[in-house]
């Protein structure tokens, strides 16, 4: 569907906003040295677990993180997710939108501006974090999420706050009672938020056991032609491993559709 230029221009700037730093004047770069974190988790865990590790790659998301944007996604998650909300009004599939590892809000940001612009303002915007950071990883269980935990010590490990998420919400004039802020690990939060059908569900949970809680709880709300995202599925975390057995176990055959070369998505069927 042919959109209105104005609408084009209010989502391209949306999302460039989301993915610039805040005040990159007041974010210095992370004093840490990636090479020297990788040869300490080799060290602790391993060269079999680490050996994949780029220090480059560890770089950029130290330097990204510490640059305060609202939103570590790349931007082609940013156009998906855009993409995903559209056909979701435009075909009428029911039910709100929930990201389950929101960090400061900002792809939940994304969905209450993309939702508002298209008249959609009777879907809730669920915001889902811990806010206490990644939960820690039983080495023995996913040693490759205990080496990421460790990896990502010096930048708390995505630890944020409801309120930051509301003040993210507020720098973008999108701070209404839309948004329902859901705080806690989320096997014990999701069930008691009181979520109904879901049109959308985005994961960033980035580890295994996080990944697969809210899956256990989210994906039985989705509706059919709902869209799952899953951000983080080609990180070498659990997360793929989560997905990949819930499917399995679940008999979801529907085809993952790769975004970025880190995340994917599928619509539900049945």
């Amino acid at each position: 569907m042919k959109r209105h230029p104005a609408y084009q221009l209010y989502t391209n700037l949306l999302k460039a906003s989301l993915v610039e730093p805040r005040e990159p004047a007041a974010c210095p770069e992370p004093r840490v040295d990636p090479a020297r974190l990788l040869e300490a988790a080799k060290r602790k865990f391993g060269d079999g677990l680490v050996c994949g590790l780029a220090p480059e790659s560890l770089a950029w998301l130290l330097r990204v993180n510490a640059r305060g944007a609202d939103t570590l996604a790349p931007p082609a998650q940013l156009d998906v997710l855009q993409f995903c909300l559209e056909t979701a009004v435009e075909e009428s599939i029911p039910g709100d939108v929930i990201e389950a590892g929101c960090f400061r809000g900002g792809q939940c940001v994304l969905m209450a501006g993309v939702l508002k612009a298209l008249g959609a303002e009777d879907r809730r915007i669920w915001a889902a974090d811990s806010f206490a950071g990644l939960p820690q990883p039983d080495a023995i269980e996913a040693p490759d999420d205990a080496v990421f935990y460790d990896l990502l010590e010096p930048i708390g490990r995505f630890r944020s706050s409801p309120d930051e998420v509301q003040r993210t919400f507020h720098r973008y004039g999108l701070l209404d009672d839309r948004l329902r802020i859901v705080a806690g690990w989320f096997r014990k939060s999701l069930p008691a938020a009181g979520i109904g059908s879901l049109a959308l569900v985005r994961l960033d949970a980035t580890f295994c056991r996080s990944t697969r809680d809210a899956l256990d709880i989210l994906y039985p709300k989705l509706s059919r032609g709902g869209f799952l995202i899953c951000a983080d599925y080609a990180v070498p975390t659990g997360a793929r491993r989560a997905v990949d057995e819930y499917r399995l176990e679940h008999g979801i055959e529907e085809h993952l559709v790769e975004i970025d070369g880190q995340g994917v998505l599928w619509r539900r069927k049945e």
